[in-house]
């Protein structure tokens, strides 16, 4: 299912970060690793102030700093 919401509407980054957390489950850390850079790669674009409500309010920014975090980006 989330494949498919990121085939109709590839910048949604939430579909992204949702399926990486779902290969991590799998054991797919690959394939995780791969989902939240896509999610970087957009969530760049967003505003870094703009809150993301499904994952409690936190801002973009704060997100973008997790992510790089996790993907051992600088």
């Amino acid at each position: 299912m989330l494949s498919r919401v990121i085939y109709l509407n590839p910048a949604h980054y939430l579909g992204y970060l949702e399926l990486g957390a779902v290969y991590d489950y799998q054991g797919k850390f690959d394939q995780a690793r791969t989902m939240r850079k896509s999610a970087l790669n957009i969530l760049r674009g967003v505003s870094p102030e703009k809150r993301i409500e499904p994952y409690r309010g936190i801002t973009v920014k704060d997100l973008l700093d997790h992510l790089e975090k996790q993907c051992g980006l600088p």
